[in-house]
């Protein structure tokens, strides 16, 4: 488990460094489809009320079908495009992990048993589980939120200067403004997610313990304070996780906020 006090830069160079860079053409790929995604999903927002015009207000059929097969088509690449960039994606993930795995375990196999000792087993174990399964997010579902999000953002606003520049500049101006709440959560959730990894070992750990030390606990009639002692991880685990809830939950209301301004700011303009 990396250092608490690590920056993120630091910890996606060595990703790169040690890890991504040997499956790049499986991150091109996936970024070429992902740009597939984000122009599939422009298409389909910017045709939609073509369409619709078209069949209602016109009543041009031979139109209003000829936009409905781009829009077909729109989300039959998008289909695609999702299932490709996904596998792929998952894909270089899991041999990266399993790639850390067996390093993992080749360090284990040569440090001295001062370390278990001092360690524990379960600590271990958490790493080559909980730990990793972290990681795998963090190289594959991070990397397509960003990248579809950020692909369609550049073509979606590519589409506002086509059709109202004037209206695209101020939204330009304003984004950043967006941003700023959403940085802060990530960071938070950053930091919250180190400790839970860290909480969930210690946890771990002590569940370890307490089983494999059964007899003794029953013989010296120690089975309250075990329970308590469980008890207060299990209470340590729930807060940490109810408050990473409560961060990812409040994301999407936020953009939903600045959304609702946006709106009304273009319908008073």
């Amino acid at each position: 488990m990396h250092n608490k006090y690590t920056s993120t830069f630091t910890i996606i160079k060595r990703l790169w460094r040690d890890y991504i860079r040997h499956y790049t053409w499986h991150y091109i790929t996936a970024i070429f489809f992902l740009m597939l995604l984000a122009a599939s999903q422009t298409v389909v927002i910017a045709q939609v009320p073509d369409a619709i015009d078209e069949a209602l207000n016109n009543k041009d059929f031979a139109v209003a079908m000829q936009i409905s097969l781009v829009i077909l088509s729109a989300f039959l690449v998008r289909g695609i495009s999702t299932f490709a960039q996904a596998v792929i994606l998952q894909n270089a993930a899991l041999r990266i992990i399993e790639t850390m795995q067996n390093q993992m375990f080749h360090i284990l196999t040569l440090v001295d048993m001062s370390f278990f000792y001092r360690e524990g087993t379960a600590s271990q174990l958490s790493r080559f589980t909980n730990d990793v399964h972290y990681l795998r997010s963090a190289t594959s579902k991070a990397v397509t939120s960003f990248g579809k999000e950020f692909m369609t953002m550049v073509a979606m606003i590519g589409t506002m200067f086509w059709h109202n520049a004037e209206m695209a500049a101020i939204i330009i101006f304003v984004f950043p403004i967006i941003l700023w709440p959403i940085i802060t959560l990530a960071r938070k959730l950053r930091r919250l997610s180190s400790n839970i990894q860290l909480k969930l070992s210690e946890m771990n750990s002590a569940l370890d313990d307490s089983l494999k030390g059964a007899m003794q606990v029953r013989a010296y009639n120690m089975q309250e304070q075990e329970r308590t002692r469980a008890g207060h991880f299990f209470r340590k685990f729930y807060k940490l996780n109810i408050k990473s809830i409560l961060y990812k939950s409040a994301v999407f209301p936020v953009l939903d906020m600045f959304a609702g301004l946006a709106f009304a700011g273009i319908l008073l303009w």
